[in-house]
């Protein structure tokens, strides 16, 4: 398939490696590599070593992320104080986890895209960011589509 699997166990090297401490990584793409636990894990690395790179995009897109993975992984975000672009696309969260995304996108104020699509936001989740986008005027595309 062409696809690199990296698992829980590829996640966690990755997190706590060398790689993330000192590349000066501008893009993070890890798409359809992970679980939830591994992606959380990353981000909560990136977010220890943010002053030290310059991180505008993050896809973690397919990654099997729940509920409890996006609420752990949208506190760190805040700390990313570059990112741009977040794709949390084809993931398994629904609104609850939208909705503590939510409460952390104002606080997240160079993000100019969020791509939700392919995930169970619903009513809920969609009310939530509507409130927060308000507080987030750099916004420029909110995708959401099922």
């Amino acid at each position: 398939s062409g696809r690199q699997w990296l698992g829980d166990e590829g996640g966690a090297q990755l997190a706590s490696g060398h790689l993330l401490r000192t590349a000066p990584l501008r893009a993070l793409d890890i798409s359809h590599a992970l679980t939830g636990w591994a992606a959380q894990h990353i981000v909560t690395a990136l977010a220890a070593n943010a002053p030290s790179f310059y991180l505008a995009e993050l896809s973690l897109k397919g990654s099997r992320i729940g509920d409890q993975d996006l609420m752990a992984i949208a506190s760190c975000l805040p700390a990313l104080r570059a990112l741009q672009a977040l794709v949390l696309a084809e993931n398994f969260f629904g609104w609850e986890g939208t909705e503590v995304l939510a409460e952390h996108v104002p606080h997240c104020t160079r993000l100019t895209h969020l791509n939700l699509d392919d995930n169970d936001v619903q009513y809920h989740g969609v009310d939530a960011l509507a409130d927060a986008l308000l507080e987030c005027p750099g916004m420029q595309r909110l995708s959401i589509a099922r």
